[in-house]
């Protein structure tokens, strides 16, 4: 049998099981009642992407499990409904996914809309794709939440075969999501939120020392200039985390920076380059106590907290991060990423894959098809400041609901300025090699040279 064949009834196969199971899960719970007729073949083989024999092959296949009959020139009426054992999905997720996806209240929805799925999630406090791909070898989880940068790992790592590739068409999601998650044309990771990086500040501190609020024309030499200003004796005018692996990498992406190999295949680094003007100028700016805490290399500091306290006038988040002012009462707002040369910022998008070894594949794409369901993101926008990628729900956001800062619209304003990590031409795992000699040379321990040299190392 040629492979072409096998592929083909493998195909053929997977999309009658998926037809059948997809229907016995819905008249089970009631999508289709008992006296209710199924869609028309035509409408079922559109939906399944099936000829209409392999729909009729499907239609008998719940003939003869008794839960449906053929009425000629009627069509496929329900007449009893099974009783599906529950399922258990599981589900690793990252434990910020907790806030960012309002996870429990998802969860809760999801099952009581569907009683016969049961949703497990085993939290992880690491990105890193190696975690995720053993767990997917391993099969001891369904399903997995992953970021464009982390899936990039898993892609350039070759373990692509490990998540089953997902319908290319998303009704009603914004289309420049898809991309980040695909590979050679093929998706397979379905977006869930996205956050850009932001400027997010305290506007009473603003009020209070006669100051203009930042606005889209501000540059990091802005953002600078009011930070001292702001800064007093018992508060800082900017804090940060600067190892952040979503802030610096900014910085390189608005200064065009790009890392590119010589002909031997390795990264050339020089003192006199763009990449070693940003470093430079981001050590002037971390190193700076007049606004910056000299306590910053201290990655157990709370800098969200010392926000919400009124520590800090300043600080740079992503839009999830914010879910975490909410209740607060402070008095804050948000701006566009400040700028070097080019108004850009980056832009984090978090999705869920599919087991390709998973047992239960039709509960984890019901469970799917539910998070990009406008309920389902209506519940996200409802308990989280995350932005749904459903486009007519994010439509629908009002930042006068008491949740939101007045300016949390401005994402559909800057969606041109988003870019990924990617764009710098380094995978996620070497830009994470970059964060132990930066960490040197933020805090004086090693020079311009040695940085250079580490580097080098640490990408080839």
């Amino acid at each position: 049998m040629h492979k072409e064949e096998k592929t083909s009834r493998k195909t053929f196969h997977s999309r009658l099981n998926r037809m059948v199971e997809k229907l016995e899960r819905d008249i089970a719970e009631g999508v289709y009642s008992v006296g209710d007729l199924l869609p028309s073949e035509t409408a079922l083989a559109e939906l399944f992407k099936m000829g209409p024999r392999s729909v009729r092959k499907g239609i008998d296949l719940l003939v003869e499990r008794g839960m449906v009959v053929k009425e000629r020139r009627v069509g496929a009426k329900v007449v009893q409904a099974p009783e599906l054992e529950q399922v258990t999905l599981v589900i690793a997720c990252y434990a910020t996914v907790v806030h960012d996806f309002a996870l429990e209240p998802l969860i809760a929805d999801f099952q009581a809309l569907h009683p016969s799925i049961r949703v497990k999630t085993i939290l992880v406090n690491t990105d890193h794709y190696h975690m995720f791909t053993q767990m997917l070898d391993s099969g001891v989880i369904d399903a997995v939440t992953l970021n464009q940068d982390t899936f990039q790992d898993v892609a350039v790592r070759d373990k692509l075969s490990l998540l089953e590739p997902l319908p290319d068409h998303l009704p009603g999601v914004y289309r420049f999501l898809t991309d980040v998650f695909s590979v050679g044309g093929r998706r397979y990771v379905q977006p869930v939120t996205f956050s850009p990086l932001i400027l997010c500040y305290n506007k009473a501190h603003f009020r209070e020392n006669g100051l203009l609020e930042p606005d889209s024309t501000w540059t990091w030499s802005d953002m600078i200039k009011n930070a001292r200003q702001l800064t007093r004796s018992d508060s800082y005018g900017l804090y940060f985390d600067p190892l952040s692996i979503n802030i610096w990498p900014a910085l390189l992406l608005q200064s065009g920076v790009k890392f590119e190999r010589d002909a031997n295949g390795r990264f050339e680094i020089g003192p006199d380059g763009k990449l070693m003007e940003c470093m430079r100028f981001y050590r002037e700016i971390v190193s700076d106590p007049s606004m910056f805490p000299p306590f910053w290399n201290d990655r157990e500091i709370d800098y969200i907290r010392m926000f919400r306290e009124g520590r800090i006038s300043m600080t740079l988040v992503g839009y999830s991060t914010l879910t975490r002012l909410g209740g607060s009462g402070l008095d804050y707002d948000i701006s566009p990423l400040p700028f070097i040369r080019h108004p850009l910022t980056n832009a984090v998008s978090i999705g869920v894959g599919v087991n390709e070894q998973s047992r239960h594949k039709e509960a984890v794409r019901t469970f799917m098809e539910y998070l990009r369901s406008p309920r389902a993101q209506r519940l996200i926008s409802t308990h989280s400041l995350s932005i749904p990628v459903h486009k007519e729900v994010a439509d629908e956001i009002r930042p006068d609901d008491g949740l939101r800062p007045s300016r949390y619209n401005l994402f559909k304003e800057i969606m041109p300025s988003f870019r990924v990590q990617q764009d710098l031409n380094l995978a996620n795992w070497q830009l994470r090699k970059i964060s132990g000699p930066l960490q040197l040379y933020l805090t004086g321990q090693i020079g311009e040279t040695a940085l250079c040299e580490r580097l080098e190392r640490a990408l080839s």
